[in-house]
């Protein structure tokens, strides 16, 4: 206990010098505080230091009439604009400050006069004359539609030899080679009255065929009307 005593009482007597001598350290004077500018003096001028202008690194988008980004396909939406409360919109057609940046279009000339029957069966069907070979073809379609139905019958029946089906299949080629011929003719005379005029003729050629004692040779007659009438459908359409 004693050992203890002592030692902390050399360690109080061991701080004693340090803290005199911390007692004895003059104190600072405060510094002088500053002095008010005087009224009539001018103030210090500030130094502002120069800024160096940066480029700007945004490319630069040049806009077209639409509001689209020249390169681009599409239009950009218009805006949306509201009208102020009170305003008066104009009623009627509004002229344009503007002027049109088009050229004036050309006077047209009159519309091209209108074309006649003949004339659009001379396009239909240019070596073919109406007026000239009507009543051949009225005959030559007629006799081609009598005698290919006829044939048809034939070839569709059991045991119908070849010969009847090229001759029915010839007939019914002979029909639709005539058929630019029968447009114009329809054109210029009118379609009832074609349609009246072939089927007079086979109507004609059925009621002989009916009442001939030798249907044979009447049916090979017809034929030989069809033979030429090829020359006659051939030169029509350009041919020979």
């Amino acid at each position: 206990m004693r050992d203890q005593f002592v030692s902390i009482l050399g360690l109080s007597l061991a701080c004693l010098p340090a803290f005199v001598v911390a007692q004895n350290v003059p104190t600072p004077a405060p510094p002088p505080l500053e002095t008010p500018a005087k009224a009539n003096e001018a103030p210090a001028p500030v130094v502002v230091p120069a800024v160096t202008p940066v480029p700007a690194t945004t490319p630069e988008v040049t806009v077209n009439i639409g509001g689209a980004p020249r390169g681009t396909d599409s239009l950009a939406p218009l805006p949306k604009v509201e009208l102020p409360e009170g305003m008066v919109v104009p009623r009627g057609p509004v002229a344009s400050a503007t002027p049109s940046l088009l050229p004036p279009r050309p006077v047209s000339a009159a519309p091209p006069a209108k074309l006649t029957p003949n004339q659009i069966a001379q396009q239909i069907a240019p070596n073919f004359n109406v007026s000239r070979d009507y009543v051949r073809l009225t005959q030559c379609y007629g006799i081609a539609d009598f005698m290919g139905a006829v044939t048809r019958i034939q070839a569709s029946r059991p045991g119908a030899t070849p010969q009847v089906v090229g001759v029915a299949r010839s007939i019914g080629g002979l029909q639709d080679a005539m058929q630019p011929m029968v447009l114009a003719a329809s054109t210029v005379r009118g379609e009832a009255r074609f349609r009246a005029d072939y089927d007079a003729v086979a109507r004609n050629g059925q009621r002989e065929l009916a009442t001939s004692r030798t249907p044979n040779v009447t049916m090979q007659r017809r034929l030989a009307t069809l033979d030429a009438c090829r020359g006659d459908v051939s030169r029509w359409r350009g041919g020979r």
